[in-house]
């Protein structure tokens, strides 16, 4: 069986912490993912949030639209978190040692 790089690669930033996650992960997890984007900007709606489903472009798209931002600051403010992500965003309170 061959796995490509970035497969690999993806495999292991979702599982590591401290390496930033693909928005791949981010949208394959987005139920949690989601929790943490409301925490970053407050003022997203649960509605936002069902719309975003996942999308970089929708999120982009809500965070101009409540916080009256330009694309290329809601770009930036969201390729900063991105660069936070880790896999422990996905991993569960109970599971943690």
């Amino acid at each position: 069986m061959r796995i490509s790089r970035r497969g690999l690669a993806a495999t292991f930033s979702c599982f590591t912490e401290g390496i930033h996650l693909n928005w791949d992960l981010i949208q394959g997890h987005w139920e949690q993912a989601a929790r943490r984007a409301k925490e970053q900007w407050g003022k997203l709606t649960d509605d936002d949030i069902d719309v975003v489903a996942g999308r970089r472009g929708k999120l982009v798209g809500k965070i101009q639209e409540r916080y009256g931002v330009a694309k290329d600051e809601a770009e930036k403010q969201l390729s900063e978190w991105q660069r936070k992500a880790t896999g422990a965003w996905f991993t569960r309170d109970e599971d943690r040692p």
